[in-house]
């Protein structure tokens, strides 16, 4: 699946009483997502749990809180795919367009993330730094 949109990240205002949120984001796994309310960054399982409403990680991610984020407090979901490389070719060996494609993915999110990085980073210092 080609990485058609560049949203990495879903923000919400907590009403008291909902639970579930959102981030429509091609993802591999849980651990691609961290969740934030306010500045505090949340534990998967303690906190929250993430599913995949569709069944497929592709399609977005659903967190849901056991306890509902307070009035106005706010709610970040981040892709935040690790910055490693998984796939592993073997000489003469075979590789399917999947894995392929998964490799390609994964890169296009890591150049997301780095220039969403470079962004905030520039508006923090409140500077655009010379080439």
């Amino acid at each position: 699946m080609a990485i058609s949109v560049n949203t990495l990240l879903a923000t919400y205002t907590g009403d008291g009483t909902t639970r579930g949120f959102s981030l429509v984001a091609k993802c591999f796994s849980s651990s691609d997502i961290s969740v934030y309310v306010g500045s505090t960054k949340k534990t998967e399982v303690v906190d929250y749990e993430v599913t995949a409403p569709t069944g497929d990680f592709a399609d977005g991610v659903l967190v849901t809180f056991g306890t509902a984020p307070a009035l106005a407090a706010v709610v970040s979901i981040l892709r935040n795919v690790a910055e490693t490389q998984t796939l592993s070719l073997v000489e003469g060996g075979t590789m399917s367009a999947a894995e392929f494609e998964a490799a390609l993915d994964r890169n296009c999110m890591l150049v997301q993330q780095t220039a969403a990085r470079l962004e905030r980073l520039i508006i923090k210092l409140g500077t655009v730094l010379p080439i």
